[in-house]
């Protein structure tokens, strides 16, 4: 499957859509894995986190330097968490 994609026209545009629709995409996932777990967080929550974030950070970027690799990398790691950590919130928060 090719997963190549033209950002010629509109690359930011198509870029802050698709973070968005992921970023909702993600935490939709999360909030149905936690129904299996009676709508709480807890262990499986956590190790979760702690691989979505292993996983992102073992990504590797092509066509730049190192250290523009490594911001990057480090901004998306911290979106990650942020969406991780929005997704807690509400769950704690919900009502059991």
């Amino acid at each position: 499957m090719d997963y190549s994609f033209n950002l010629s026209e509109n690359g930011e545009a198509k870029l802050g859509t698709t973070v968005g629709v992921l970023h909702a995409a993600l935490r939709q996932t999360i909030e149905r894995m936690a129904a299996e777990h009676g709508g709480t967080t807890g262990t499986w929550f956590d190790d979760l986190e702690a691989d979505l974030i292993r996983n992102a950070k073992a990504t590797i970027g092509e066509g730049v330097s190192i250290e523009v690799e490594a911001e990057l990398i480090q901004f998306a790691v911290d979106f990650l968490a942020a969406t991780i950590s929005v997704t807690r919130a509400s769950l704690q928060e919900a009502p059991q």
